[in-house]
């Protein structure tokens, strides 16, 4: 693990690195807090994106495709917080 302020995070080429160390970026591992509050504003902008949408019978194809980004939104909001704190060994992203 290499050091960056006071945040530890891998390095991307790190053979030891598993796959969610290797998937995310830096600053999910300088911010996950902040960044888990990010991904849950853009899920739920999907969401009322989507009721727009299908309110007035326009777009139902993207509709239906903002569906599946909003549970990946919401995933990545709930787990990543907490896949960072427990490679980190921090509790602050949970």
């Amino acid at each position: 693990m290499t050091r960056l302020g006071n945040t530890l995070y891998p390095h991307w080429r790190d053979e030891r690195a598993n796959w969610v160390q290797r998937l995310l970026p830096v600053w999910d591992y300088k911010y996950p807090r902040q960044l888990a509050f990010v991904r849950t504003l853009a899920g739920l902008w999907y969401v009322i994106l989507t009721a727009i949408l299908l309110g007035y019978h326009r777009g139902e194809t993207w509709a239906w495709l903002l569906v599946p980004s909003a549970a990946l939104s919401f995933l990545g909001a709930w787990y990543i917080p907490r896949a960072v704190a427990a490679v980190t060994g921090s509790s602050s992203a949970s």
